[in-house]
């Protein structure tokens, strides 16, 4: 008698995983197939419909050397063609200026997510991607100005870059 309602436990065990297994199969199969995402290397360049970071603590594309160094205490490090300063914590600024000294990008480096410009504010409404590894990035072309924002942001949030450049 033990033996057979050993034996009977086992087959119906085995029946049901059986069962199981054979269920999402065929629920899968009367899907239709789902389209395969590549992950793009590049953000989709849109032109935002809401406004973008254009300038960062007074410095803007365009403006020279002097007027930077006057709106900013002082730089950390200098260069040949850009400068560098230290914010809050160890967030950085640097600024790069093109063959005539004027800004021609503004890189910005936050360690901490929540002193970074929210997305909305840095790309406007340009679409965030998700990359596989986790991190997010985003990139708004102004061509009727000629200048570009991107913002990225690493899988943990523990380090978000925005470039504004020509």
């Amino acid at each position: 008698m033990f033996k057979l309602s050993t034996t009977l436990f086992a087959l119906a065990l085995f029946v049901l995983v059986i069962f199981h297994r054979w269920i999402p199969l065929s629920t899968k199969a009367q899907q239709p197939p789902q389209p395969i995402q590549q992950e793009q290397t590049h953000p989709t360049i849109a032109p935002p419909s809401l406004p973008v970071l254009r300038e960062y603590l007074g410095i803007k594309l365009g403006m020279n050397r002097g007027q930077v160094k006057d709106a900013m205490d002082k730089s950390s490090q200098t260069g040949k063609d850009w400068d560098e300063f230290k914010l809050k914590d160890n967030d950085l600024m640097t600024v790069r200026y093109d063959e005539q000294g004027a800004v021609k990008t503004i890189q910005l480096f936050f360690t901490d997510v929540a002193r970074a410009p929210a997305w909305t504010e840095a790309v406007g409404s340009a679409e965030v991607q998700q990359q596989s590894n986790g991190s997010k990035v985003a990139r708004a072309v102004i061509k009727e100005e000629n200048f570009w924002v991107t913002m990225y942001q690493s899988s943990s949030g523990a380090v978000t870059t925005i470039t504004i450049s020509r």
